[in-house]
C-alpha cells in the first residue's frame, strides 16, 4: 500500500507542500478544518491534487479517523496555522510524530507563544494581552518604548499587524483590531 500524507489546510503557502510530497512518491490526502476554503486562497485553491478532501466541519475527528484507516497515513502535517490543532490531534490519535498536545493552543495563540517562549527562558520583549485600552495604555505608558507591536492573537503573516509610535496610533490601531475578523476568520476579542 501507497504510504499517504494528510495535510491539514493546505492553503496559502500550505498549498505547495502537496506537489513537495507527490514528487517523493506520497499519495496525499487533505483535510479542511472549516467548511469553507478562505475566501483569499479559494481561487487558486486546487482540489485535484488531492486523493481525497475531508471537511472537519462536515465530520467529527473521530469520523475522519475512521475513514483515514483505510489508507497507510505516515504523517499528518499542518498546511497553515488554522491546520494546527486538528494536525496535532490526529498525528496523536494515529501515533505518528508529533508535536505536544498540551502545548497545540501555542503555536496558534500568539499570547500562549509569548508565554511558552518566556517559560522556555527565550529572550523576548514585554508583551500584554487585553481586550481593554486602559489596560493597554497603562501598560505602553509604563513600557517606555519608543514603538511597539500591536497584532491579533490568532493572525497569520502581517494581517491585522500595526507598529505604533504614539497613543493616537495605538488607539487607532486596538479599535482597528478589536471586533474585527482576521483574514483566517477569527473574530479578534483580544490582542497582544
Amino acid at each position: 500500500m501507497k504510504k499517504s500524507v494528510l495535510i491539514v489546510d493546505g492553503f496559502s503557502g500550505g498549498s505547495h507542500l502537496a506537489a513537495a510530497f507527490i514528487n517523493k512518491g506520497f499519495s496525499v490526502l487533505h483535510l479542511q478544518s472549516e467548511a469553507e476554503v478562505w475566501k483569499v486562497v479559494a481561487p487558486s485553491f486546487d482540489f485535484s491534487v488531492y486523493e481525497e478532501n475531508f471537511n472537519l466541519k462536515a465530520n467529527s475527528i473521530a469520523e475522519v479517523c475512521k475513514s483515514l484507516k483505510k489508507y497507510h497515513l505516515v504523517a499528518v502535517v499542518p498546511g497553515t496555522e488554522t491546520g494546527v490543532p486538528a494536525a496535532d490531534q490526529l498525528s496523536f490519535a494515529f501515533g505518528l510524530r508529533h508535536n505536544s498536545l498540551e502545548k497545540s493552543s501555542a503555536r496558534r495563540n500568539k499570547f500562549e507563544m509569548m508565554k511558552a517562549c518566556q517559560k522556555a527562558g527565550l529572550n523576548i520583549g514585554a508583551f500584554i494581552e487585553t481586550a481593554d485600552f486602559s489596560d493597554l495604555l497603562k501598560w505602553y505608558q509604563q513600557q517606555h518604548f519608543t514603538r511597539v507591536v500591536l497584532k491579533p492573537l490568532q493572525s497569520a503573516g502581517t494581517d491585522g499587524v500595526h507598529f505604533c509610535s504614539n497613543v493616537f496610533e495605538l488607539c487607532r490601531a486596538f479599535n482597528e483590531i478589536i471586533g474585527s475578523t482576521s483574514k483566517l476568520g477569527f473574530v479578534n476579542h483580544s490582542l497582544l
